[in-house]
């Protein structure tokens, strides 16, 4: 059973002076991207294993927001852009798989990114539409 998903490439870059939020207690990482993948199939989730080392801002067009939890009240979750790009199957579903075509550019060009690219994560977001629990069946 899959639910709704969003996630985020994040540059979790130390250069000592990120902005630390003190109520929060962690750094602000800078959203790369962000794609709304609506259902995941099963196993998708299996690698956001660690909770995520900062928080997000962004704004909703309503106001602005600092995302630490996910719609469910959890805590963000991360993994590297390659455990995400290996544990997506191509083809199986368009919405991952234009994911791991994303993740993909970055990894061939990391030797572009060398300085960033250990610093880059993908964090999970997990939210409902209308209180619903969608499955998705593949």
């Amino acid at each position: 059973m899959g639910y709704e998903s969003r996630v985020y490439i994040v540059n979790e870059w130390d250069d000592g002076i990120r902005f630390v939020d003190k109520e929060i207690g962690k750094p602000l990482g800078e959203i790369i991207a962000k794609f709304d993948l609506c259902c995941v199939e099963d196993g998708f989730l299996d690698v956001f294993k660690d909770e995520a080392k900062c928080y997000l801002y962004e704004s909703n067009g309503e106001g602005e927001l600092e995302i630490v939890k996910d719609h469910y009240d959890k805590p963000l979750t991360s993994a590297t852009i390659m455990d995400v790009y290996n544990n997506i199957e191509y083809g199986k579903y368009w919405r991952t798989t234009m994911l791991k075509d994303a993740l993909h550019s970055i990894i061939v060009n990391r030797d572009i990114l060398s300085r960033d690219f250990e610093s880059l994560k993908v964090y999970h977001y997990g939210y409902w539409l209308g209180g619903k629990i969608w499955k998705l069946e593949l």
